[in-house]
């Protein structure tokens, strides 16, 4: 997990892609848009953090998945 502290709310320049629970899937909007995206974070939208980053969106999913059943 990573220690870094991550608000959401009016960030213009985040897009969610997913949501399960407390976590959920994010990118970058432009890259995202252009085709260009390469990093989704996994993110607990309640608590602020970011729990994980992966290089496709199936792995970031895959992950979100498994921590919302954990929880």
């Amino acid at each position: 997990m990573y220690a870094n502290k991550c608000v959401l709310k009016g960030k213009h320049g985040i897009e969610e892609l997913d949501h399960i629970g407390a976590y959920a899937v994010i990118t970058n909007r432009v890259l995202r848009h252009q085709g260009k995206a390469s990093k989704f974070a996994v993110v607990n939208t309640r608590k602020a953090w970011v729990d994980s980053v992966y290089r496709s969106y199936g792995r970031a999913l895959s992950a979100m998945q498994s921590l919302s059943r954990a929880v």
